[in-house]
């Protein structure tokens, strides 16, 4: 772990803490950041991401509602796994790879955000044959990208067996799967 994310006495600094402590450059960027702006910022955080799971989890209960076959494979590895005598525990869920596979087709057709936030490139750029000049704003389609046959089999179809035995996660590196963006600028929830 790196040492800029430790207090003086060796303990991890939480996400207010990184807050409290930024510098910016002060050209395009606060010199620090305010008590106020803090706050409104944790907010909006909490905010959208209490909706975006709301979304979502409507999203897995109707995909796996429309698809019965879904369900039952999911309810038979719950029984396996956990057995019906018990509630589900956060320790059982890397044993439920068929419900986790569900999740993951869930947020590859319905994302919470089908646009990601804009970003701007710093510099002139070349992308596959174009230029794109420096501070230009660009969106990119996780939509569009989620449902590009070049990347899926059959791109619109609900399929989660299409994740299992399958490395693509959801943290930024498979760029054909981006539910929650990639690099500095990925979902802060």
């Amino acid at each position: 772990m790196s040492t800029d994310v430790l207090r003086n006495n060796n303990e991890e600094k939480d996400y207010w803490d990184l807050l409290m402590d930024f510098e910016g450059n002060g050209k395009d960027e606060p010199r620090k950041l305010s008590e106020r702006h803090i706050n409104w910022f944790i907010t909006e955080i909490f905010i959208g991401g209490s909706d975006s799971l709301i979304n979502s989890i409507e999203w897995v209960m109707t995909e796996v509602v429309r698809n019965p076959e879904v369900m039952k494979k999911a309810k038979d590895e719950i029984a396996q796994v956990v057995g019906y005598n018990r509630r589900i525990e956060e320790s059982d869920i890397e044993n439920l790879s068929y419900l986790g596979a569900v999740i993951k087709e869930t947020l590859r057709l319905h994302p919470a955000a089908p646009l990601l936030i804009p970003r701007t490139t710093v510099e002139d750029t070349k992308f596959m044959g174009h230029i794109i000049p420096k501070d230009t704003a660009v969106l990119v389609n996780v939509w569009g990208i989620a449902r590009n046959s070049a990347s899926w089999d059959d791109p619109f179809s609900f399929n989660p067996e299409r994740f299992l035995g399958n490395t693509t996660d959801y943290r930024g590196q498979h760029f054909q799967y981006l539910p929650f963006g990639s690099g500095r600028r990925m979902c802060a929830g």
